[in-house]
């Protein structure tokens, strides 16, 4: 689309195709609330094997918010961290988060509780969804380095449900064959919405 010039300065500026000349519109978007308590802690909820440094990288926002997710020293190991949050019953919800390669190029992410158990995985180095995941699944680069990645999953209960994120090595497996508390994944925004698609960054505070 192209933008409509005005002849009077403060008049709106509308979209539109320069082809057919329909306007495009506003594009405005609906309210969405983070379900997720505390977007910019990766810590989350319970884990293992995975030491969170906090606050050690400039996040997709400019400031130095995005957190490490770094492998321990345990081999052959899943190392991971879970995130929970209250849920409603047969209920569409998408989990999304920014992350960026540290060392290590591969994220997974599992629906977890309350959830079918599936699992999709996001190579960071390329940008891409890895095979073929039960879940809807999306990946965005957002610039130097950092994409978010989002996955979505419909309930089978109310209560407190969850999202599992692994950081590995591989496309296919949660195993690290090698922890060598050096490489990392960075992260930061995590969100948790009722919806099909995740919407613009919701900053959350509250404790978890």
């Amino acid at each position: 689309p192209t933008l409509k010039s005005v002849t009077n300065a403060g008049d709106p500026r509308f979209e539109y195709d320069p082809i057919t000349g329909n306007s495009e519109g506003l594009l405005i978007e609906s309210q969405a609330t983070n379900l997720y308590l505390n977007s910019s802690d990766m810590t989350g909820n319970s884990g293992a094997k995975v030491n969170v440094d906090l606050n050690v990288a400039v996040g997709p926002t400019g400031g130095l918010t995005a957190d490490a997710l770094r492998l321990d020293a345990n081999d052959a190991s899943q190392h991971y961290r879970q995130y929970n949050f209250t849920a409603a019953a047969s209920t569409s919800y998408t989990f999304s988060v920014y992350v960026k390669a540290d060392g290590l190029n591969y994220i997974a992410v599992r629906s977890n509780n309350l959830f079918a158990s599936n699992f999709t995985y996001f190579n960071l180095s390329s940008g891409t969804v890895e095979g073929s995941p039960a879940m809807t699944s999306t990946v965005e680069s957002v610039g130097n380095g950092w994409h978010r990645i989002s996955v979505n999953a419909t309930t089978t209960g109310s209560g407190t449900a969850s999202f599992i994120v692994y950081i590995t090595d591989s496309a296919s497996s949660t195993t690290v064959a090698t922890g060598d508390s050096y490489r990392a994944v960075l992260g930061t925004g995590i969100q948790v919405e009722a919806s099909s698609a995740p919407s613009s960054l919701i900053s959350t505070s509250g404790a978890t």
